[in-house]
C-alpha cells in the first residue's frame, strides 16, 4: 500500500510542469559576452569532500561551464588527460531538500488539478578560478533561483514568456558565460595573459 501511494503522489505531481526560465541576457550584457578575449583554457575541477546533506553541484557547473562553449576541456584535475591552465575551487554549497511534506499533501488532496507552486529551485554557483600551484583566485558567483508549478492544470502557464516545460540550461550558460567574461581581466591577469595597454 505504500509503494502505491509513493507512487500516486508521483503521478499526480508530474503530471505538467511550467518552470521560470532564467532571465535573457539584456543588450547590454550582450555585447559584453562579445567582447570575449579569454583563450581556449584547460579547466580542472577540485573535488570537494563535503557531508552528505550538502550539495557543491560539481556535476551541474561542469554541465553548464561546457555548454558556455568558453574553454577547451573541462572536468575533474584528476580526470583531465593535460595538465590544467586554471583551477577551479567551487564554493557552492546547498542544504538538501529531503521531504516536501506540504506541496506532497496538496498533490493528494487536490487530485493534481490545483497547481501547486513547490519551493524555489537553486541553480546557483559559486567558484574561484586560480593558478594550479596558487591560492589566490577570482571568484565568480551566479545567483539563479528558479520557480517550479506542477499539477494537471499547468500547461496554460507555459504559453507565457520566461515559462517553459523544463529548465533552461541554455539561458544558464548564457548567465553563468557572462559572468565569466565580465572578470576576463582578472583571469588573463592569473595566467600572463592580460592586456599591457
Amino acid at each position: 500500500m505504500k509503494q502505491v501511494c509513493v507512487v500516486l503522489v508521483a503521478v499526480l505531481l508530474a503530471g505538467c510542469a511550467a518552470v521560470h526560465r532564467p532571465r535573457a541576457l539584456s543588450p547590454a550584457q550582450q555585447a559584453v559576452v562579445a567582447q570575449n578575449r579569454l583563450p581556449r583554457l584547460v579547466l580542472g575541477i577540485t573535488r570537494t569532500e563535503k557531508p552528505a546533506y550538502i550539495n557543491t553541484a560539481s556535476d551541474e557547473l561542469i554541465n553548464t561551464l561546457v555548454r558556455t562553449g568558453l574553454f577547451e576541456e573541462i572536468n575533474y584535475t584528476s580526470l583531465l588527460d593535460k595538465d590544467p591552465d586554471l583551477v577551479l575551487d567551487v564554493h557552492t554549497e546547498r542544504q538538501a531538500v529531503h521531504c516536501l511534506t506540504g506541496p506532497g499533501l496538496l498533490g493528494i488532496l487536490g487530485l493534481g488539478f490545483i497547481p501547486i507552486p513547490l519551493p524555489d529551485e537553486d541553480h546557483s554557483h559559486s567558484f574561484s578560478f586560480r593558478r594550479p600551484e596558487g591560492s589566490d583566485g577570482v571568484r565568480t558567483d551566479l545567483d539563479q533561483h528558479s520557480t517550479r508549478v506542477v499539477g494537471w492544470l499547468v500547461e496554460p502557464i507555459n504559453i507565457l514568456p520566461n515559462w517553459s516545460r523544463r529548465f533552461d540550461e541554455n539561458r544558464q550558460a548564457d548567465r553563468l558565460k557572462y559572468e565569466i567574461i565580465s572578470r576576463q581581466e582578472d583571469i588573463l591577469r592569473l595566467i600572463g595573459k592580460e592586456d599591457k595597454e
